[in-house]
Formats: structure tokens, sequence, C-alpha cells
């Protein structure tokens, strides 16, 4: 029997690679010389370097999943086509859904769920100042910055009638890795300043001319005729306080009445860590993923 068809290995209850060889050779020595040091075959050391190396990845496999599971639950797990899908809730309710695709690039998306029961724009406006600074990053810009060095397209955002999503697009994990901690810290804890407020939602400017980002751009969309139709057909269809008969990004007499104190309160309210998913599509590992401890913050 060969040194090879010799190695049997066996793997314990708890993971432990157990190694038994049956057969070294005849002697473990070169005939002819009974006073040599013993030789292994060529074969043998091959093998049993392979062995080590098969225990070690067993033992740092185990040593992941242990490290996994501090803190994190998996919810669910599943497969669309051929694209593995895994769902993990942390101990803070955060989720986190890993969409194993093929592919050069990884699409993160942190989304939460929201509702406008008014036409003042509250989830709209947050998404803007979202973006102006956050407690550990407090200056505008910085975000963007940070993913243009980590091959990144640039961070976007979008809100919908029952969720607002901040999108990221990475070339490779490592982007991805680098980024999300600097994202989440923008999304779950901005800085929301008065001064944020008047530039980015509204004012009025030293010409008596009303003004602001978020402002302009909905007294843009006001002007449309499609956009004001489609509004009074929601309020038809869905009459009494619901978000789907609201205009979420906010009409020009609502905006005018907003406060910054109410878009502080409606963070308060809907932009908790339970309130959270995070989805990452692309080539990136769960453990490498969850064992960042980026979600904990």
């Amino acid at each position: 029997m060969s040194a090879l068809a010799a190695l049997s290995m066996r793997v314990d209850e708890r993971g432990t690679a157990t190694v038994a060889i049956r057969a070294l050779a005849q002697s473990g020595r070169v005939q002819g010389a009974p006073d040599a040091p013993p030789v292994k075959p060529p074969a043998l050391a091959a093998a049993e370097a392979a062995t080590r190396s098969w225990a070690a990845h067993v033992a740092e496999g185990w040593a992941l999943a242990a490290k996994i599971a501090e803190g994190w639950e998996r919810v669910s797990s599943f497969s669309c086509g051929y694209v593995p899908i895994e769902v993990w809730r942390a101990d803070n309710g955060v989720r986190v859904v890993n969409v194993q695709v093929e592919g050069p690039l990884v699409h993160s998306s942190i989304v939460i769920a929201t509702e406008c029961l008014s036409d003042n724009g509250l989830p709209h406006t947050l998404e803007h100042l979202v973006f102006l600074g956050s407690e550990d990053f407090p200056y505008k810009g910085v975000l963007d910055k940070v993913a243009f060095r980590n091959l990144a397209t640039g961070t976007n955002a979008y809100t919908d009638v029952h969720h607002t999503a901040y999108t990221l697009s990475t070339a490779g994990t490592q982007g991805t890795l680098a980024l999300l901690p600097v994202f989440l810290d923008h999304v779950l804890y901005p800085t929301i300043t008065d001064a944020g407020f008047v530039t980015e939602v509204y004012h009025v400017d030293g010409e008596g001319a009303e003004a602001g980002v978020v402002f302009s751009e909905m007294q843009a969309i006001e002007n449309e005729s499609g956009s004001l139709a489609y509004l009074a057909l929601r309020k038809c269809l869905y009459p009494g306080e619901c978000g789907y008969a609201m205009e979420t990004g906010g009409i020009m007499s609502g905006i005018r009445s907003l406060t910054v104190d109410q878009i502080r309160e409606y963070h308060r309210t809907y932009y908790r860590p339970d309130n959270c998913f995070i989805i990452v599509a692309g080539k990136v590992g769960t453990g490498e993923l969850l064992s960042a401890g980026i979600f904990f913050s």
C-alpha cells in the first residue's frame, strides 16, 4: 500500500482534524544503511504537509464561525436561481443581506423603512442632510472623498413612499468594507445642524427670493403638470392620512413650514438599527462582511 493510500483523515464532532497514518513505509529508513537517519518518502511528506494545511483551514473556519456567532443570528439562507443569499441579524437589530453575485463590482444599499404622513417632505429633507456630515466625520464632502479613494463611483440616495435607500458601488471588496462604516455613521448619526438646514432645505436670500437645495428641487417638480396631476390622483385614491397620498419630496408650502427640530425627531423615530437593512451584492464573503465589526456602533 502506498503512503498516500495509507493516509486517512476524519473530523470529530468539534471539527478538529485528526490524522491517522497507519503505515509510514516499511521501515522509514534507506535500505542498506541501518544507521542512517530516517528519510520520509516524498509522497508521504507531501501528504503530511497537505494534512497540516487542511487542519489549519478547518481550525480557521471554526474560529471564524465562532466569531460570527457572537452577536449575529442567521435569519434565513436561500438561493435565487444560481445566486446564494443569506440574511443575518445583529443583537442591536440591524439586518444584513449578503447576495453572492460573481463579478468585479460590489453594490451596497443602506435601507431605512420610512413613511411620511404629510406633504412637508420630511424623509426627503433628511436624506439631503445626511450627506452634510456625521458625528465622526462632521464635514460636508468627506463621504464622497473617501468614496473616490476606494474606487467607488460616489454615493447616492433616493426616497420612496415606504423606504429611503442610500446606495454605494465599489470596484472590489475592500472598498466596500472601508466605506460602509463611514456611510453608516452618516446615516445613523448625522449632525443635522441649523446651518445645514438653512442652506440645504429652505431660506430666503438677501434679495428676498426663496431658496434652498430641496426647495428649488421640489419647486421645479411642482411646476410640472404631470406631477401635479399624479399627486391629485393619489389623494383621490388614498383619502385621509396615508403615505401613498403624500408627496415624499415635499411641496413648497409644506417645506416652508418645516423646522429642523421636526427633521431631528423624524430621524430619531425611523433611523434606528432595528429599522435598518444593509444589502450587499457582490463577491463578498459573509464572514468577512460580518466580522468587520461595522454594524455595532
